[in-house]
C-alpha cells in the first residue's frame, strides 16, 4: 500500500501511509541522527552484541573481499559491463566478509 505521497511507514505487519508534514519530519530526524552518529552507534553497537554472542572479539582484525561476475538480461542499463577476464556481460558484485 503506497500513499499519494508515495512514502510508506512499515512496521512489521502493518504499513502506514505518511503525510508530506509526517514525512519531513521523519527525514529531518533521519539527517539529525546521521550527522549526531546515531545509526553508526546502533550498528556498531549491534555488530559487537553478534560477535560477542559467536565467540569473537567485538571488532574485527581482518577482512576478505571478493567478487562475481554476473550475467544480466540485454535490458541492463548503464550500469551493465564487460568482465573481460571471464567474458560475461553483466554486473559485478561483491562481499565482505570480517574475520
Amino acid at each position: 500500500m503506497v500513499s499519494s505521497t508515495g512514502v510508506v511507514v512499515v512496521v512489521p505487519g502493518n504499513y502506514y501511509p505518511m503525510t508530506s508534514h509526517q514525512q519531513r519530519r521523519y527525514m529531518a530526524n533521519q539527517r539529525k541522527w546521521q550527522k549526531q552518529g546515531v545509526w553508526q552507534g546502533i550498528h556498531d553497537a549491534l555488530r559487537e552484541n553478534v560477535r560477542h554472542k559467536g565467540g569473537r572479539k567485538p571488532e574485527p582484525t581482518g577482512g576478505i573481499i571478493d567478487s562475481q561476475s554476473v550475467k544480466t538480461t540485454e535490458v541492463g542499463g548503464i550500469e551493465r559491463g564487460f568482465d573481460g577476464g571471464k567474458k560475461v556481460k553483466g554486473r559485478k558484485r561483491h562481499i565482505l566478509v570480517d574475520t
